[in-house]
């Protein structure tokens, strides 16, 4: 056997040179097409590579005649051949070739909702990423987004701490995305039974998360921002400011920033003067954080004394990523004579860290952000 081999190996380097270039037709790929329309071209392109062709009828005239000869020693050599020579690009996603239009530095615009598998319930506030790619946005309260991009296809994750994550492929922006999530598995029967018997342990959970956070609270973070603002008139609202923001923060609060994006809509210009308040992230990114500030004008609930001034309960414990994640709503007592958030938290089981806080302040005595008329009213 090893003799075998041996004599294998010094007649294949032995191989003269005719018959290396012999061998080297054979091994090219080879097609020829005349006038055949290019979806039967893609077809037979696709059976030889033992791939299926994936592609939108809206973006590729398949119908279209073509004639020509393509030669190339591999697949991705032939493959550029051929589609470069149709106004065409490609990739491959498992066994696909995704077809697509070579692009044309024309910003191509993606919009989609996302709802629950369960009851069909808008998904308000997901987040919509690109893997590896800085740019993404999220979610308004009726579960819709849009988003513009350079190029299809493209992958996209959608992601939301009550819902399993879910990636996708977007072929072409013919139609708006119906993107359905399921909730997060919530196999935590016992231990959700047993937390709801006892309540001292959600303000344990929350002294111990407060404690977490005030030991880091100098260590320095970089992430993603997101603000909206609506302005309200008379029961209708007339203004929605989004902005996206890169940030350097703490878990004490928003330290610096820098805008990436934003988008500005305004209704019956005609009636009101246009008003537009990017002062408002950098003054509510200062003043909401995890930890209680140094105010007592308003109330959150990591606060020294939450016990005698939040009412907390379980409200689910969800498995996320591995983790066991408890959903505790808070709402304030109501003999607490402050302006004070309700809302719920998001908390590790285990590790008492802090997934999510959402809040919510609704008293009328809290003067956070001035009005520009008495018919006015804005929701942060």
């Amino acid at each position: 056997m090893k003799k075998a081999i041996a004599i294998w190996i010094f007649f294949t380097l032995s191989v003269s040179a005719a018959h290396s270039q012999e061998a080297d037709s054979l091994r090219r790929i080879t097609m020829e097409f005349t006038d055949v329309a290019l979806k039967e071209a893609l077809d037979s392109i696709a059976a030889h590579f033992n791939l299926r062709m994936s592609y939108s009828d809206t973006k590729i005239n398949s119908t279209r005649l073509i004639s020509g000869s393509y030669s190339a020693k591999s697949q991705q050599d032939f493959l550029f051949q051929f589609l470069s020579d149709q106004g065409l690009n490609y990739t491959i996603i498992d066994d696909q070739i995704v077809v697509f239009p070579i692009n044309t530095s024309q910003a191509i615009k993606i919009t989609g909702r996302v709802t629950g598998v369960e009851d069909g319930a808008p998904v308000a506030f997901a987040s919509i990423s690109l893997p590896e790619v800085t740019k993404g946005t999220s979610t308004n309260e009726d579960g819709e987004f849009e988003l513009d991009v350079a190029e299809l296809p493209l992958q996209i994750t959608v992601s939301h701490i009550a819902y399993e994550k879910r990636t996708i492929f977007i072929y072409d922006d013919h139609a708006p995305l119906d993107i359905q999530l399921n909730q997060a598995p919530r196999q935590l029967k016992e231990l959700t039974v047993k937390s709801r018997r006892d309540k001292n342990a959600y303000y344990q959970l929350l002294k111990n998360a407060r404690k977490l956070i005030s030991d880091k609270r100098d260590e320095w973070l970089y992430g993603k921002a997101f603000y909206r603002q609506k302005s309200e008139r008379q029961d209708r609202y007339t203004e929605i400011f989004e902005m996206f923001y890169d940030v350097k923060y703490t878990r004490n609060g928003i330290a610096d920033w820098a805008l990436q994006e934003g988008r500005y809509a305004f209704q019956n210009k005609d009636d009101y003067d246009v008003f537009l308040y990017n002062k408002n992230f950098t003054q509510l990114s200062r003043m909401f954080s995890l930890l209680q500030p140094e105010t007592e004008s308003y109330l959150l609930p990591f606060h020294p004394d939450a016990r005698e001034m939040f009412e907390l309960s379980l409200s689910d414990v969800i498995e996320y990523e591995g983790r066991h994640i408890a959903i505790i709503n808070y709402v304030p007592f109501t003999s607490v004579g402050r302006p004070a958030a309700r809302g719920q938290l998001y908390i590790d089981f285990e590790t008492s860290e802090v997934f999510k806080m959402t809040g919510t302040f609704t008293d009328g005595r809290m003067s956070v952000i001035g009005f520009s008329d008495s018919e006015s009213s804005w929701d942060n």
